[in-house]
């Protein structure tokens, strides 16, 4: 890269241009790349560097999805995984439900649907009451022995 010089043509040396390439002219010091990459990043429309791809706005709602209470009576399972916030139980008994396949036959359990803790334990037993939504079936009321 050479640059116009004010008053180079009046005989002085270097022929008019100025390298602005650094010592030597192939463009390999740190100034070159770092400012093409600037010049280039500035153009550059998006969310920049290390911001990601955004949130996923439609994970995390299954603990609001409108509800249909499928159960009559309290059903009892037993509590395959607690992830802080959510988890999973196994039915006793077999569901005869169109939705009963979904999720491998275990049941949705949030925390807003637990009664008297604010957790469960794997392995424990619970008693619940069986709901539908758009993803599955679900436990509410949820009762750990």
């Amino acid at each position: 890269w050479q640059t116009p010089v004010k008053g180079a043509d009046k005989g002085g040396k270097g022929g008019g241009m100025m390298n602005t390439m650094g010592k030597g002219g192939k463009g390999g010091g740190a100034k070159g790349p770092l400012m093409m990459m600037a010049a280039l990043m500035k153009g550059m429309k998006g969310k920049g560097k290390g911001k990601g791809k955004g949130k996923n706005t439609s994970r995390g709602k299954g603990h609001t999805l409108p509800r249909e209470r499928v159960s009559e009576t309290p059903m009892i399972g037993e509590v395959l995984e607690w992830k802080g916030k959510y988890g999973w139980i196994k039915p006793q008994e077999p569901i005869e439900h169109e939705k009963a396949s979904r999720h491998g036959g275990k049941l949705f359990v949030s925390q807003a649907d637990l009664v008297g803790v604010t957790e469960l334990s794997s392995g424990r037993l619970v008693q619940f009451q069986l709901f539908e939504d758009s993803s599955g079936l679900g436990a509410e009321e949820v009762l750990q022995a």
